[in-house]
């Protein structure tokens, strides 16, 4: 029943035993979605986004494809392991957040294909955390086409401008979740519309696999959008509603949560709730 997951009773969130919930949470960022600050890449190279696609591009062009994978596979393994999750139990924490690239599920270039070995790298985050009764939120920290210009959400198309205040070329992208951009469609064929339906496809996907698992707190939908010049809070608004319709039609019972505009500062367009 209802009971058996997390849930929220007023401005309470209620676990599966029915006691008052407090998040006492840790973010696995950087992990599944790779960022310049924290590889400390922004001194030496700040003109770049320093998104995951950017750090992964230029590895690879500096040790080729065979030991750029080499790399990822030995940083994945390792950067977070099944002690760590135990020992962040054991220091009091309640929580993980999993933040994760959306083409951790699917490889950019070929939507609607999804990948086995995403999906059993989330599990085997889901169970190190079971094991450890902690619970857990699933985050989209970059989604397709990416929410905002900034290096956390990859976006998928940059370009290059001239600044005057550094007198240099500085790289930044285009939140092609919203905006529609001539020269990426002209590459990817993709839309705002197409990345958005994308998304909510995925997030189907992801709740149709975890849909009977109680470990999961919720599902964060999108990290820190920032709307472009001409895209409203009512865009936001109704981008939110569409993938939880599409999670609610194969999960009823997990909990949804959102952030707002300008990385989650406003919360325009987020009330009333609508599920």
């Amino acid at each position: 029943g209802f009971a058996q997951y997390f849930h929220t009773s007023g401005r309470n969130i209620i676990d599966p035993n029915g006691n008052t919930f407090e998040i006492k949470g840790n973010d696995l960022s950087h992990w599944n979605n790779t960022e310049a600050y924290s590889l400390r890449l922004n001194a030496v190279h700040s003109r770049h986004i320093g998104s995951e696609s950017s750090i992964k591009t230029r590895i690879q062009e500096i040790v080729g494809v065979t030991n750029a994978a080499k790399f990822w596979d030995t940083f994945s393994a390792n950067f977070i392991m099944g002690e760590d999750i135990a020992g962040f139990a054991a220091e009091g924490f309640n929580t993980i957040r999993f933040s994760f690239n959306y083409r951790l599920v699917s490889p950019e270039d070929t939507p609607g294909v999804y990948s086995p070995e995403g999906f059993a790298f989330m599990d085997q985050v889901v169970d190190w955390c079971k094991a450890n009764n902690l619970s857990v939120v699933l985050d989209m920290h970059a989604c397709p086409g990416g929410q905002s210009h900034d290096g956390p959400s990859d976006p998928e198309w940059t370009y290059w401008y001239y600044n005057a205040d550094v007198t240099n070329w500085l790289e930044t992208g285009v939140a092609c979740l919203w905006a529609l951009d001539t020269n990426y469609y002209a590459a990817t064929g993709r839309t705002p519309a197409f990345n958005k339906q994308r998304m909510a496809d995925i997030w189907q996907t992801i709740a149709d696999r975890y849909k009977n698992e109680p470990a999961i707190l919720g599902y964060e939908l999108i990290n820190e959008p920032w709307l472009p010049t001409g895209v409203t809070s009512n865009d936001l608004r109704a981008l939110l509603m569409n993938v939880t319709a599409a999670i609610r039609s194969v999960d009823a019972h997990h909990m949804i949560m959102v952030e707002g505009d300008q990385f989650s500062g406003s919360l325009a367009g987020l009330v009333p709730p609508w599920d």
